[in-house]
């Protein structure tokens, strides 16, 4: 049993977290960018787009779902409720670190900024409804699903600190408040995750904060 674990932690873990880590900074970006792959192809990309993105989605969601049953259960009152507790504060620390550090559109807002610019109006309809639900629950089953998953023998607080950092560099954190931000963001998204111990917890509190933004 020992050994075992010292094969985890040592070959199995690390191989594990590099894939993850490479799938949440690399491919995450690219299949949220699915629908652009295919603009000059068909008239309305979009949705053709964002259909393979949620058959990508889901499937990664269904696969971890066999894989530990993290994903889907019950609903309970007490996870609800830190739901709303944690986004109550998530929204109050944003407010906080704007007011300390005021500064200009993060790189990855410029992006979805410079998109919706030049979208059809139909297309923004399908591009927000992709940010609301289908982007949190991508990125919560890689972040805070399977990453978590692949560091369960490096302990709590790993689990913690890396899928959060990673998160924070996917959304191309560069400055200072771009790390506060999104660290402060994915580690109110990880507390949920963890202390609730269900991935649909965190993907609810992940598409109110896009929904959020979005009004």
């Amino acid at each position: 049993m020992k050994d075992s674990k010292l094969f985890n932690i040592f070959l199995k873990t690390p191989a594990l977290l590099i894939f993850w880590g490479f799938m949440g900074v690399w491919v995450v970006p690219i299949v949220n960018s699915v629908p652009f792959l295919v603009e000059h192809y068909y008239p309305g990309y979009m949705l053709v787009g964002t259909a393979v993105a949620a058959l990508i989605t889901l499937a990664l969601a269904w696969w971890l779902e066999r894989t530990n049953h993290s994903v889907l259960g019950p609903v309970r009152f007490s996870s609800v409720f830190v739901v709303i507790i944690v986004l109550f504060l998530m929204m109050a620390y944003y407010v906080l670190i704007n007011h300390l550090m005021p500064s200009s559109n993060s790189a990855n807002q410029a992006t979805i900024d410079s998109v919706l610019s030049h979208l059809s109006h139909f297309n923004v309809i399908v591009f927000q409804v992709t940010l609301t639900f289908l982007a949190p629950i991508l990125e919560e089953t890689v972040f805070r699903g399977w990453l978590v998953w692949a560091l369960k023998d490096w302990g709590k607080i790993f689990q913690y600190i890396i899928p959060t950092l990673l998160f924070a560099l996917a959304h191309q954190a560069s400055r200072p408040v771009d790390w506060l931000i999104y660290g402060g963001l994915g580690l109110g998204l990880m507390i949920v995750r963890m202390v609730t111990g269900r991935l649909e917890y965190s993907m609810a509190t992940h598409i109110l904060w896009n929904a959020s933004s979005l009004i």
